[in-house]
């Protein structure tokens, strides 16, 4: 418990992937010696500003950091800590690497075996479904670990066919340990933590919330030798996870689909990109089997049981009619209860309306900045207009890759930058006079 706490400490204190707090503990060797000395001395040794010094100046109270721990130990819920034998080395290598891993079930040896992380859309098509599945049962078939988010989707279906075919999967959470989101996916959960675990480095209690899945989608890929990215459209979630699987030196694979299909768009520019396809498992286990010769050899054919398997796991798709789940960007929402015999009215927009409108949205391709976060407008004004730009170069030591990334899935989705090869952002200039007053002009 003694050196667990110091962690926390730091995790509570810097929060959730602080490059900061991994800059202490790689200057000092551990969380309990930035605890005993956060001096000017270190704070110049690891490249700290004094604002973050002064933090942890400030906050001395380990109460709540004993308090967890107690919590977690009355659930049953584990912590890995980067001092420890089963603190997966592969995170280690991270700028970000998390200070704490909470975790349920049984964490499988990260260190020894082959893990590939499976991710991709909410609103998965059929094909998505069945595609998903295979490479789930093949992977772990093939002796692979599958990791991935337990989201809607893809990511649910991937998991459920690792689970049918015997496999250990691992859920990565963007909440609490003790949060199931989405509740969906209950009965995924538990069937995850019969052979395998669910982790997150978010304290107990903490809600899931938009900013905190692209910032957990470190993990996936941070866990995981390879990265495949089955279903997504050029917005989804999932292509934040190939980012970090590229910055991290990840092999990222990405599974092509019909030009004419838009949640084939973001697989289809990967591959432009350069990923490697993966039509199957087998694409994956070929790679890698030479590297865990005891434990990975190619799959079977899958049985194609897609449908079945999501009904045993009761893994939900956001674009199922039945779907409490909707809206478009990275993680989008619920739907709104339905009104009963609500139909709407047909509404007459005059000509000239309609063409001022539509003259308005050709010019206005983003929402003004100050709608977004105060990080969301710093970040941007860190960026030089029509400079392409990686994340490492945006966000200096001010903000983690972490920070960054999630602040350019905003400000895409808002159309204020634009993600080009190789992992660079682009600023948009056009309408930088509209981004940064505010006005319409």
């Amino acid at each position: 418990m003694d050196e667990k706490k110091y962690y926390l400490w730091l995790l509570l204190t810097l929060g959730v992937g602080s490059r900061a707090a991994v800059r202490l503990v790689r200057a000092t060797g551990s969380a309990k010696a930035v605890w005993e000395d956060p001096s000017d001395e270190l704070m110049k040794t690891a490249a700290i500003k004094p604002a973050v010094m002064d933090k942890l100046r400030c906050e001395r109270d380990l109460n709540e950091a004993e308090e967890i721990i107690s919590w977690c130990a009355d659930r049953g819920v584990g912590l890995l800590t980067p001092d420890m034998d089963e603190y997966p080395r592969s995170l280690l290598c991270i700028m970000d690497f998390p200070m704490v891993l909470f975790y349920k079930g049984t964490i499988p040896d990260f260190n020894s075996r082959f893990c590939c992380g499976v991710v991709g859309t909410r609103k998965m098509t059929e094909y998505g479904k069945k595609t998903a599945y295979d490479m789930g049962w093949g992977l772990a078939n093939g002796g692979a670990v599958v990791v991935s988010g337990l989201a809607l989707g893809i990511d649910g279906m991937a998991m459920a066919g690792a689970q049918s075919a015997g496999g250990i999967t691992v859920g990565v959470l963007g909440c609490g340990i003790d949060v199931v989101y989405p509740k969906e996916h209950k009965e995924l959960f538990a069937r995850t933590l019969e052979k395998g675990a669910i982790i997150t480095e978010y304290p107990p209690g903490t809600p899931p919330k938009g900013e905190h899945f692209p910032v957990r989608n470190r993990i996936i890929s941070g866990l995981s030798q390879a990265a495949v990215i089955v279903e997504a459209d050029e917005r989804s979630g999932a292509l934040i996870t190939a980012r970090h699987a590229i910055h991290q030196g990840r092999t990222v694979y990405a599974v092509p689909g019909n030009v004419d299909e838009i949640n084939a768009a973001g697989c289809n520019r990967l591959i432009s990109d350069g990923a490697e396809v993966a039509t199957c498992a087998n694409d994956i286990l070929m790679k890698f089997e030479f590297l865990y010769p005891h434990s990975v050899r190619l799959a079977k054919k899958s049985p194609g049981i897609a449908k079945v398997a999501a009904a045993v796991a009761r893994v939900v798709s956001s674009a199922d009619p039945k779907s409490r789940y909707q809206g478009d960007g990275v993680y989008g929402g619920r739907k709104k209860k339905s009104t009963k015999n609500a139909a709407p009215k047909p509404v007459e927009i005059p000509e000239e309306v309609k063409k001022k409108v539509t003259e308005k949205t050709e010019k206005l391709r983003c929402v003004h900045i100050d709608m977004l976060g105060d990080t969301e407008r710093a970040i941007y004004d860190m960026m030089v207009p029509d400079t392409p730009m990686l994340p490492d170069e945006i966000g200096g030591d001010k903000y983690s890759i972490s920070e960054v990334l999630t602040a350019m899935t905003l400000l895409e989705i808002a159309g204020a930058v634009e993600a080009g090869a190789g992992g660079y952002y682009i600023r948009c200039s056009e309408d930088d006079d509209l981004l940064e007053s505010g006005t319409d002009k």
